[in-house]
């Protein structure tokens, strides 16, 4: 029965990407205009955090996430076969080779990519976790992505009785959540969500050009140069800033996989931070707008009952058709600003704290779409194709 159901899932995308000569027009906010992929593979999730990664219980635990919101999974066995065959020793990203074998040898239509910005499983247990969906077929396209962060001590409530002490238990409200944010990507719905904009954490100093209202754009976030202590805590504000872009309309992010690629198959170095040599050969090879840039100076979680968290970076986007600096920022965010009574909306966690933060970012420079122009969605293959295979997967 299962095998008929994919193979008829199977059918309908073929029969509308074969419709997608006809044309359509497609939506002008960031919501889901293409089907779940039949079949999938879930690697082995990465550790962006910088502290301690949990165990391989964890990525069995995120297969089965995907697997009840409704996509087949290819066995754990096949795909470790796989990745050693092919000597795939990263999977915080997907580049082009792989994503082409994954599709050729594993009969894949994407891949998941588990990434863990905190894990603490000590009392109270700490779990950041970012998902996201990469397409196979063509260049690896983010199909959606989603991240929840969950402490045991962030609703402790009267008497300390909403207190949390089982990592079990945080594990399965963060999992449970990107489930069905997946489940609700499959049915149409968002193919990001974004943490709420705060004002008390927007950006202290500002620069933005006008050129952003230019959009639908193209934009490559290149890694964050790391100056804290805290190991991969440029990896983590990379992924963050990639995920609050994808929820605006006027942006397509690249696959970081495809990024990271690039940088090493031109030998790229950043130690000091991107130059523009480096920066125009990232938007030359990807074919890019813009190109996201910054440094990590602090990433810090809250110590003890009261403590804050404490997250401070620098955004830059280079423009490639003007060669020019189209934003610049600088954010420091305290977990305990604007708290005054009872701690309340006191934020602990960095990896909460740098979600917010980012957000905050990405609404201030507020990415707009030209007039006429449609947004990215409508303006990207990717979009098209979208749309006309999302017609195939509700005639199902």
């Amino acid at each position: 029965m299962t095998s008929c159901r994919s193979c008829s899932t199977r059918t309908a995308l073929l029969l509308a990407l074969a419709a997608w000569g006809a044309g359509c027009g497609g939506a002008r906010v960031p919501v889901a205009t293409t089907p779940a992929p039949a079949r999938v593979a879930v690697f082995p999730s990465v550790n962006v955090g910088g502290g301690p990664a949990p165990a391989e219980d964890f990525d069995r635990a995120v297969e089965e996430t995907v697997a009840r919101a409704g996509l087949e999974v290819v066995p754990r066995q096949a795909l470790d076969e796989f990745l050693a065959r092919h000597r795939v020793r990263n999977t915080s990203g997907v580049d082009a080779e792989t994503a082409v074998a994954a599709r050729e040898e594993l009969g894949v239509d994407a891949i998941v990519v588990a990434s863990v910005g905190a894990y603490q499983p000590k009392s109270p247990p700490r779990l950041a976790v970012t998902l996201r969906l990469v397409s196979t077929g063509g260049p690896p396209r983010v199909l959606w992505i989603d991240g929840a962060v969950r402490s045991g001590d962030e609703r402790p409530g009267l008497l300390g009785l909403g207190l949390i002490h089982d990592p079990a238990r945080v594990q399965r409200i963060v999992l449970d959540r990107l489930g069905r944010s997946l489940q609700a990507f499959l049915h149409g719905g968002a193919r990001a969500s974004r943490c709420d904009p705060e004002r008390r954490f927007r950006p202290r100093l500002v620069f933005r050009s006008p050129r952003l209202r230019e959009g639908p754009f193209k934009i490559a976030v290149l890694p964050f140069m790391n100056e804290t202590r805290r190991r991969s805590a440029g990896d983590a504000a990379t992924l963050e800033l990639a995920r609050q872009l994808s929820t605006s309309p006027a942006a397509e992010v690249v696959e970081p996989g495809l990024v990271r690629s690039v940088l090493l198959a031109n030998r790229l170095l950043m130690p000091g931070g991107v130059s523009v040599d480096v920066a125009s050969t990232v938007l030359d090879k990807l074919d890019a707008d813009l190109v996201v840039a910054g440094v990590v100076r602090r990433y810090e979680d809250g110590g003890g009952a009261f403590g804050a968290a404490r997250v401070e970076f620098t955004v830059q986007v280079l423009d490639r058709a003007h060669e020019v600096v189209a934003w610049s920022s600088v954010s420091e965010g305290d977990g305990a600003d604007g708290v005054w009574w009872f701690d309340l909306g006191l934020v602990r966690n960095s990896a909460d704290l740098l979600c917010r933060v980012a957000a905050s970012v990405v609404d201030r420079m507020d990415l707009q779409v030209a007039r006429g122009s449609g947004g990215a969605d409508e303006a990207s293959p990717r979009s098209r194709t979208r749309s006309s295979v999302r017609r195939g997967y509700g005639s199902r």
